[in-house]
């Protein structure tokens, strides 16, 4: 076979890309967390509580109970601890995701895969939970009450959703009047998605196969892309402009006027892993996508030098 004849059929057999292990991956992981705000509360809910009543009854914690910032960094530090077990045990379940049929996206692996991401995300907003001491301490007295630790805790155990924005509204309005303003707002959703980011790109780093190398650099080029391809910022700056405002001067909104503006302008707020992840499958199929073309453009190049010097060959020889 003439060796430009060769060059073309090895052109047109190059692996569809959306077969490719990497992309199949991704997209696994795309369509299984784009179920989990969905679902029911997670299965470490009833643990992780059962875990804060054990802690406020072994250090002597009570309702009427007080927590320094010490107290507080120890609890949060606990918590956090507890949390990291529950996760490492939960992926240990299901192990890494990969290459998965249509008919695979329902199986105990999967569901155990689901639960061990909202452990993570759990662990997470403990993690930011944990610097907010400043933010609980309402009359700046250098204390907080246990009781709302607690609550502040049981947030997490639920996961993604409307419990945690309405948490995250109580912790960011500075003064306790039960209204933020814009600073307050932007950092009420900073807070969220900054969280959600963290989730994926440790769950592209560690719990994914056939991921690329420098995964969690590729994968944060795509959320920049994403953020940017969506208006993400302008969405969250939309949230509290657009929200009706409580004051002539349009300087503040109570938590009913927040949330409505948040479901008009900002839906998407709960379900961003399934956005980031979608986005990455996006930015590596643009990657291959080009890298491919990039294949056919060399091996026509080459096709053609081949056939022209097989020309000038038969023209020399005839």
């Amino acid at each position: 076979m003439a060796p430009s004849l060769r060059l073309s059929l090895r052109c047109f057999n190059l692996q569809p890309i959306q077969e490719l292990p990497e992309l199949k991956s991704i997209l696994a992981v795309q369509n299984l967390v784009t179920t989990i705000p969905k679902q029911p509360k997670p299965l470490h809910f009833k643990a992780f509580n059962r875990w804060i009543e054990t802690y406020c009854c072994k250090h002597s914690l009570d309702s009427e109970s007080k927590l320094d910032e010490g107290d507080f960094n120890a609890f949060m530090k606990e918590a956090g601890n507890y949390l990291l077990k529950l996760e490492e045990e939960a992926f240990q379940d299901c192990r890494k995701i990969g290459l998965m049929m249509d008919e695979e996206l329902s199986s105990p692996k999967t569901d155990a895969f689901a639960e061990a991401v909202k452990v993570k995300l759990s662990r997470h907003m403990c993690k930011q939970d944990a610097t907010t001491f400043g933010l609980l301490d309402k009359d700046k007295d250098g204390f907080v009450c246990t009781e709302d630790v607690k609550l502040f805790l049981q947030v997490t155990a639920h996961g993604n959703g409307a419990h945690w924005l309405k948490r995250q509204f109580q912790l960011y309005d500075d003064d306790g009047d039960e209204m933020v303003n814009e600073a307050e707002s932007k950092s009420i959703l900073n807070s969220m998605v900054a969280t959600q980011k963290a989730v994926m790109t440790e769950i592209f780093a560690n719990h994914v196969e056939h991921m690329p190398k420098k995964c969690s650099k590729h994968f944060t080029k795509s959320m920049v892309e994403v953020d940017f391809k969506t208006n993400i910022p302008e969405k969250m700056r939309c949230v509290f402009h657009f929200a009706n405002k409580l004051d002539k001067e349009c300087r503040s909104c109570n938590w009913e006027m927040f949330l409505d503006s948040q479901k008009s302008e900002f839906l998407e707020l709960h379900n961003l892993i399934a956005i980031y992840a979608k986005g990455f499958y996006d930015e590596r199929f643009t990657f291959y996508q080009r890298k491919q073309d990039n294949q056919k453009l060399r091996y026509k190049g080459l096709g053609l030098a081949a056939a022209i010097v097989l020309g000038d060959y038969l023209a020399a020889v005839i």
